[in-house]
Formats: structure tokens, C-alpha cells, sequence
């Protein structure tokens, strides 16, 4: 496995803010991304999707979900999955900074397509409501 630079051996754990910790997350990656931007001019302002023709859109739709995909298969990397191999422990830390890397994309997806921190909650609630649903009537 490889070894995670993110991770130095102990979380740190920043004092939040009071209020909604999704709300803080959004706002931390627009941030991010405002720095990204300051290095990479092509990358667009996630946060303005109004000011992207419908091409750009989908072009940065697909990126970021690419991005998801890769991080999704580096939690792979940190699980033992293969059937064939000698099974290690999980390192729940490291696995832990790839779904955190997962979500950055997530949130940046979120942007692209006006999808709100507030929002967030009543479309999962609606969702899950959906799900239950579907299971009870053996979906």
C-alpha cells in the first residue's frame, strides 16, 4: 500500500465554526478551488456554473466525476479486497483521507450543478424516504 502524504499519523481536529458543518465544507472548497484557479486559470469557478456554456459544463461534469472515480478506486487501495492476496488490515485513517478526497470532487459536482449546502439534506431525506420505500416493496 501506499503511503498517504496527508496523513501524518494523527487527525487534527480545527475548531469548528458554529452553524452547519456542510455549509463550512462548501465554503472551504470554494476556497480551495479560488486557489486552484490562481495556478490553473483554465479551471473554472465552480461555485458561478450560470457563467458556463452547456459544453463546459459537461466537459468539468465529466472531469470531476473521473476525479471521483479515481479516488474511489484509491479506497480500494486501502482495503483488502483482493480475494487472491494475503489479508492486511485496513489503516481506517488513510482510508478515511481518500474518502475525504472523494468528497472534495462531490462538492465541486454540487457547484456544477447548483446544488446547495442547504439543499443537500432535503434532497438525501427525499431520497432516503424513496429508498425505504422501495425497499418495503422488495425493490
Amino acid at each position: 500500500m501506499k503511503n498517504n502524504l496527508c496523513y501524518s499519523g494523527k487527525l487534527r481536529r480545527p475548531k469548528l465554526l458554529k452553524g452547519d458543518s456542510l455549509k463550512q465544507i462548501f465554503a472551504a472548497q470554494a476556497r480551495l478551488q479560488k486557489v486552484i484557479r490562481k495556478h490553473k486559470p483554465k479551471t473554472p469557478d465552480f461555485t458561478r456554473p450560470d457563467k458556463m456554456s452547456l459544453p463546459r459544463l459537461v466537459h468539468w461534469t465529466k472531469e470531476m466525476l473521473l476525479c471521483l472515480i479515481a479516488e474511489a478506486v484509491e479506497v480500494l487501495e486501502w482495503i483488502p479486497w483482493k480475494h487472491w492476496k494475503k489479508k492486511t488490515k485496513p489503516n481506517p485513517n488513510e482510508l478515511a483521507y481518500e474518502l475525504i478526497d472523494m468528497l472534495h470532487f462531490w462538492v465541486n459536482l454540487c457547484c456544477l450543478w447548483g446544488v446547495k449546502p442547504e439543499d443537500v439534506l432535503a434532497i438525501y431525506m427525499d431520497k432516503n424516504q424513496q429508498n425505504m420505500e422501495r425497499q418495503k416493496k422488495g425493490y
